[in-house]
């Protein structure tokens, strides 16, 4: 029978257009908590750079970006170093890392590294057992090779507590993420999204110290094409969480992120960035890798 009201639409269809998932007055991140959208995963990534001038990523490296290989390329491996001799299997640093990667087939995987001080660590493979926070690692003993590193959590840790100092994540092209000292996870404000998945971003937050101006550039790269510019967006000191007028989709392999440039030519200013892109399951590849959150210290 008519109840009176007017029936909600659907806030997402998918990829194909082949699914509608129903969210009535609800944000994307809550419907998928509440099981409203299935087999969706809310992904976080938080960005942070210090001394933004010309325009860069919000992440720990050197550069003004991470080095990337090409996609069409068979990858390549990846080792971990730090300044410290103090990061080590039983030194009082950092000990262990997992890195969350791509293969070259553009599955998502994780991998781990022993760290070794300031002698370079090989990231091995690890099998995955489980799901989420629960998850457990294998380490399979052979060396990875990636395409794309999207985040690098420190696991296992002396009595430091963290990093005893500057970390880096190396492939034979150059640095794709960077732990400073005393920081057990990397910060990067873009994103390559696994094969077998759909990211939609329909929002972003965002930081810059002090009262300086600033511009905030959304953007997006499919598979196989150049960056596009989504929406750019003045920043002016504190903090803003900002709903993007459409969502920006992206499907696997490609990417999502923002970029930071100041304007004028006062002093340098500092930012940072979240952004929590929901991934859903391809219809295309209907077996996709399990993707895992990042593990508490241990």
């Amino acid at each position: 029978m008519p109840t009176g009201r007017a029936p909600i639409p659907p806030i997402l269809r998918d990829e194909r257009g082949k699914r509608e998932f129903i969210a009535p007055r609800l944000g994307m991140g809550a419907a998928v908590a509440l099981g409203l959208i299935p087999g969706a995963v809310v992904w976080h990534i938080t960005g942070r750079r210090l001394g933004v001038n010309a325009e860069s990523e919000a992440w720990y490296g050197a550069a003004a970006r991470p080095y990337r290989p090409p996609l069409a390329g068979a990858g390549e491996s990846v080792t971990v170093v730090s300044t410290s001799a103090d990061d080590t299997a039983v030194g009082t640093g950092a000990r262990v890392v997992q890195v969350e990667y791509l293969d070259a087939e553009g599955w998502s995987r994780v991998g781990l590294a022993v760290l070794n001080g300031t002698t370079p660590a090989p990231v091995i493979a690890a099998q995955v057992s489980g799901t989420g926070n629960g998850a457990t690692l294998t380490p399979l003993n052979t060396p990875i090779t990636a395409l794309r590193v999207n985040r690098v959590t420190v696991v296992s840790v002396g009595g430091g507590g963290g990093p005893a100092g500057d970390i880096s994540v190396d492939m034979p092209g150059g640095q794709v993420q960077a732990l400073p000292a005393g920081v057990n996870i990397s910060a990067s404000s873009r994103f390559t999204v696994p094969r077998g998945y759909v990211a939609v971003l329909s929002g972003i937050g965002y930081g810059t110290s002090r009262s300086l101006r600033g511009d905030v550039r959304v953007y997006a790269q499919p598979l196989g094409k150049p960056d596009y510019l989504f929406s750019t967006y003045e920043a002016s000191g504190g903090a803003l969480a900002v709903p993007l007028d459409q969502p920006i989709r992206a499907a696997g392999l490609g990417e999502v992120g923002l970029t930071f440039e100041k304007d004028g030519n006062g002093a340098n200013i500092d930012v940072s960035s979240v952004l929590q892109p929901v991934l859903l399951v391809d219809p295309g590849d209907p077996d996709p890798q399990p993707l895992l959150q990042p593990s508490p210290l241990g």
